[in-house]
């Protein structure tokens, strides 16, 4: 009872602790069980295996209530990503009614496109191409398109490409060259417009023998996360195949400071690391045996997150790469949410540093001696717990302070409850 009770209030200290959207609160499904988008998503996960419940995330909307009650949920706006071989011998990815359609390995020429783009247009769609790829001729004197080439699809009403004027930071140029990379704006809703970019990586097997394509990948997640933070609170999407599971690339782990997800990622009961798997070199998924992994997904930026509502990989539409599928609630981000005010990080510019350039632990223990001798020896030596434990903290932050560290913007604190504010997630 003693456990189940510490995991009881490990949910209240996720929800006092992390970003907290009334609007965000519900759930995401994946296969045959659900995956948590909120931490009340993981206080459903936690307390079901309190109380041995069967059905362990409740879909409750701090806005609406319970299914059935409050108004009728608004509509929903939906997209799917997928490594689908070739445009021109996969064409059920014309069938799919996703209002966007995210493609990678399109394999799409100067002698193709223009019927790629006709079958598209049958449909009402706008078919937007990477840089066109070149044939290349085989042993036997044949030409055929090699693999590789992304785009994305949506009603041609809808959707423009993004272009190097859109661009203030200089990146697009060169990630548009690589024929890996595809960008386009998808308008959403009449005040609200995504980014949307298709993500092609280069194959590798291992991230340390195949450095060269670890490293090239990681520089163009790299380049899209940096034209992407010119833009502000839009909401925007990456979806590929990544050849790792995107906590792999260090462009990525960075990017989760800036409110970068993976929606996909997320863990069991006891903390271990759990993402579906999105490819099988045999296309079996029901009983996968060697060369699977999880390679495939989304990234999404915070604004999207607070949208998405569910998020799953479509195994029974796999063929090697399965499909994976986003469904967002767009509406929700211009209602207003509590947001933590993150307390001021430090700079650490003006500190005294050594001969390797690193910030100098002899003068930092200078101070503190200093420090404790002259005025917190007596001062967290007090009888009131509290008080000695307050003194205790301000004794590290008058540390870095004198040593020449300087509060950033925010709010200068440390060791206090987390403060919240109320914010519209996007503006528009």
């Amino acid at each position: 009872m003693k456990y189940e009770s510490r995991k009881f209030w490990s949910v209240f200290i996720a929800l006092a602790t992390e970003d907290i959207h009334p609007p965000m609160i519900s759930t995401r499904w994946f296969g045959d069980f659900s995956l948590p988008v909120s931490p009340v998503g993981h206080a459903g996960l936690w307390m079901g295996k309190v109380l041995n419940l069967h059905c362990v995330v409740l879909d409750f909307d701090q806005t609406k209530g319970f299914p059935g009650e409050g108004p009728v949920s608004e509509s929903t706006w939906s997209c799917i990503s997928a490594n689908i071989d070739s445009v021109t011998t996969h064409p059920h990815c014309l069938q799919w009614k996703h209002d966007t359609v995210i493609l990678q390995e399109t394999r799409v020429a100067s002698t193709n496109l223009e019927i790629v783009q006709k079958n598209f247009k049958q449909f009402g769609r706008f078919f937007h191409t990477s840089k066109l790829l070149q044939h290349t001729q085989q042993k036997n004197g044949t030409y055929r398109v090699p693999h590789g080439g992304t785009a994305i699809v949506a009603s041609s009403s809808f959707i423009w490409p993004f272009t190097e004027k859109d661009d203030l930071t200089g990146r697009w140029k060169d990630i548009v060259a690589s024929g890996r990379i595809s960008a386009a704006w998808i308008q959403i809703l009449p005040k609200l417009k995504a980014l949307v970019f298709s993500f092609y990586g280069h194959p590798f097997n291992d991230k340390i023998a195949d450095k060269g394509d670890f490293d090239n990948n990681n520089s163009l997640l790299q380049a899209i996360f940096e034209i992407s933070a010119q833009f502000g609170d839009i909401p925007i999407i990456i979806a590929g195949d990544f050849q790792l599971d995107p906590e792999g690339y260090p462009a990525f782990q960075q990017a989760k400071d800036s409110g970068w997800s993976d929606p996909l990622s997320t863990c069991d009961e006891l903390g271990n690391p759990l993402r579906p798997l999105t490819y099988s070199h045999t296309g079996n998924f029901k009983n996968p045996e060697s060369h699977c992994s999880s390679i495939d997904g989304i990234i999404v930026s915070s604004i999207a997150q607070a949208a998405l509502i569910k998020v799953q990989v479509l195994h029974g539409d796999a063929r090697r790469h399965a499909p994976v599928e986003g469904v967002f609630s767009w509406p929700k981000v211009f209602q207003k949410g509590f947001v933590i005010d993150r307390p001021a990080a430090f700079s650490f510019q003006g500190s005294r540093k050594n001969h390797q350039g690193t910030i100098d632990s002899k003068h930092l223990e200078d101070v503190a001696n200093d420090l404790w001798s002259h005025s917190y020896d007596v001062k967290c030596s007090h009888d009131d717990e509290n008080i000695a434990w307050d003194n205790l903290n301000r004794f590290g932050i008058d540390i870095l302070q004198q040593a020449g560290a300087k509060f950033e913007k925010g709010p200068r604190i440390r060791g206090q409850k987390p403060r919240f504010k109320q914010r519209i997630i996007c503006p528009g």
